[in-house]
This record gives C-alpha cells, structure tokens and sequence, in this order.
C-alpha cells in the first residue's frame, strides 16, 4: 500500500467519522438526550480524535522522511553519474597511454591483446582458453612482451602502469 492510499483509507475516514461523531453529541445534548449516552460517545469521539491526529503526525511524517530520502537518492544519482563520467574519461586516456607505451615498446598486437588480459588478472592458462591457443604460445608471447619492455613478470609489467595511476604519498 502507497503512503496515500494509507492516508486516503485510514486517516481520512477516522477525521470524518470524528466529526460526525461530535456534531451528533452536540444535537443529544440539545435535544436532551441521557447524559451517560452523550459521555460514551463523547469518549468515543475524543479517542476518534487522538487517533486521528496520531495518524496524521505519522503520516507527515513519514511524508517528510521520504521526500528526504527521495533527495538523498537523486543526489546519490546524480554523484553516481557524474563518477561514472569522471571514470569513463580517465578510462579512455589511460587506454590511449597504455596503448602508446605497448606500441613504443614495439609489441605485436597479439602480444599487446596478452598483455592487456595479464594485467586484467588473468593467468595464462585463462587466456590461452579465450584465444584457443595453447598455453605454451601465451607463455612465449609473454616472453617476448617481458624481453621488450625490460620487466621481469606479470607483476612489474602491472605496476608499471599503476604506479602512475596511484600517487599515494607515505610519511
């Protein structure tokens, strides 16, 4: 049930069976109608009453709590696009960097294309199965990328390029 489907089936009804209520004990007590009947009902319109109100101080209130969760959401919406643009940027010129280093190290594009799934974290047998080759091929053509850029392994040839990403500074 929707917030104002509870407001319109619940606290609506109870203010209007209030009121009824009370204009119905003010016409007994004019027309002179036993006074035990009048303070029952009497009762039974004040505590239409407090429920009603009750009620409807829930109902705001719960209306401001989720007018401010909906603002928090679309901001967090809002930051959300804009990191993923922020991302998508920083992701497109550190692609065009990796790439231009790869190429002044002169690597061949299947070498450049292992390289770059090395660095994602896969291990040669992963990419030796998506490329259908065998794993001694991936091995060798990481050779021969490790011989060209001067790195040792998987892990210098990942830090090379992090290292420049992630500017962390140590006191």
């Amino acid at each position: 049930m929707k917030k104002n489907d509870y407001f319109i089936y619940s606290v609506i009804p109870l203010g209007i069976t209030s009121t009824f209520i009370l204009f119905d004990i003010i016409e007994e007590l004019s027309s002179g109608l036993g006074v035990k009947f009048v303070i029952l009902e009497l009762a039974i319109c004040i505590s239409s009453f407090v429920g009603f109100f009750s009620m409807l101080r829930k109902y705001i209130k719960e209306k401001d709590i989720s007018e401010g969760l909906n603002e928090e959401l679309s901001k967090l919406k809002s930051d959300s696009e804009q990191w993923k643009k922020k991302v998508k940027l920083i992701s497109n010129e550190f692609s065009h960097a990796l790439d231009q280093q790869l190429e002044e190290w002169g690597l061949s594009t299947t070498e450049k294309e292992i390289a770059v799934l090395l660095m994602k974290g896969m291990s040669a047998k992963e990419i030796a199965e998506l490329r259908s080759v065998s794993e001694k091929t991936v091995r060798t053509h990481l050779t021969s990328v490790y011989k060209k850029s001067k790195l040792n392994n998987r892990y210098e040839l990942a830090a090379y390029f992090i290292d420049g990403l992630v500017d962390i500074k140590v006191n």
